[in-house]
């Protein structure tokens, strides 16, 4: 079926260019557009910036440090409104965050136990409590993109990022991740602002044979089916708006790259609508770590033909160039790329956005 756009939305796909499509399709770090290049400088250079919306029509940036919540309140303000003033449509831009356990890139925000513990009171209360605190301390800074709650299960202790999961029991997770993302993406403190909230890893993630991070992992599909499912099921049920991918393999096989996983199972079976986004450089690490291609234009084509939409590159505009590449030699389609942008504009436009673009100062008071 045709995907069903918001009248917005549909027509920004008939005025955009192919490199503005492109750009919603990718995503940058905040240390590309920062004065130091580290991750921990929240500040915005502008020098820097410019290039990225301007010349490629860059669509979502991401992460920083804990900081002030006044500093973020600058920096994100500067940096939509520098985006939308170089956007040829004025697009602006989404901001994604980790704040897996509270907003904990804000300094003086609330911290949660990690999931582990939540899932150990097999009480969905408290994962609505902290999807309320994270989305109240989030949304008027302009985070309207938080990278939770993990749907992961816990079921290898080995696995270095055991403690993100609600532990190993499907349904646990499954109640306590559907309870996260329905209040954290259905708050209505935080009006006229909605956030996105993205599951994470989409999947079998957490259950690397050889306990190490971004790794492979051996699954049977039943298994897949019985076990992995059910909390990323809930979810979209939920109505889950964006997903992340696993970062490793499933029986020898990058899910980034998996058109069986990431269109037959998520899109096809389960019934997922929203954006599927890479996790950090995971393109590039289908070359570089698991050599299953020869070259970064080989892995953008495998990993955009097996349904990602967004990638967090997170440092360039090589993935703008070599999609572009793969338009103009037909092996990809416009219409492609008309899907994973207006999936992205669509979750844009579904949060409001495009008429509340800019951070709240007035309500900074309770913040932090």
């Amino acid at each position: 079926a045709a995907p069903q756009w918001s009248p917005r939305v549909a027509k920004l796909l008939r005025e955009m260019t192919l490199e503005e499509k492109i750009g919603q399709m990718t995503q940058i770090t905040n240390a590309a557009i920062n004065h130091t290049g580290e991750q921990k400088d929240v500040s915005l250079d502008s020098a820097k910036l410019v290039p990225f919306v301007r010349e490629y029509g860059v669509g979502s940036f991401l992460n920083g440090e804990a900081v002030p919540p006044a500093q973020w309140l600058r920096t994100l303000t500067a940096l939509q409104r520098i985006a939308m003033r170089e956007s040829r449509l004025h697009i602006p831009i989404i901001y994604g965050i980790d704040h897996m356990h509270g907003a904990s890139y804000v300094s003086g925000a609330a911290i949660f136990p990690h999931n582990i513990n939540l899932g150990a009171t097999f009480n969905p209360e408290f994962a609505r409590q902290e999807a309320r605190a994270t989305v109240m301390e989030s949304a008027d800074l302009g985070h309207l993109w938080v990278f939770a709650p993990v749907l992961d299960l816990g079921l290898n202790v080995y696995w270095p990022r055991f403690y993100e999961t609600y532990g190993e029991d499907p349904l646990v997770a499954a109640e306590l991740g559907a309870a996260y993302v329905t209040e954290l993406q259905n708050n209505k403190d935080i009006l006229p602002y909605k956030v996105a909230a993205c599951g994470k890893h989409f999947l079998g993630y957490s259950d690397p044979r050889n306990g190490w991070d971004r790794t492979n992992a051996l699954i049977p599909e039943q298994r897949i089916q019985e076990f992995f499912r059910p909390s990323f099921q809930a979810a979209i049920d939920a109505g889950l708006k964006s997903m992340m991918v696993n970062s490793g393999e499933i029986n020898g096989e990058p899910v980034h790259s998996s058109k069986a996983i990431l269109t037959d199972l998520l899109r096809t079976q389960m019934g997922f609508k929203g954006v599927a986004v890479t996790d950090w450089q995971d393109i590039l690490r289908l070359v570089t770590v698991q050599k299953t291609e020869p070259n970064e234009k080989e892995a953008t084509f495998r990993c955009i033909d097996a349904g990602i939409d967004m990638a967090m590159t997170p440092y360039n505009t090589n993935f703008c160039r070599l999609v572009k590449e793969l338009v103009q030699e037909g092996r990809l389609t416009q219409e492609r790329i008309d899907l994973s942008a207006g999936r992205v504009l669509q979750m844009k436009d579904e949060l409001g956005l495009f008429d509340n673009p800019l951070p709240r100062a007035d309500r900074l008071s309770r913040v932090g």
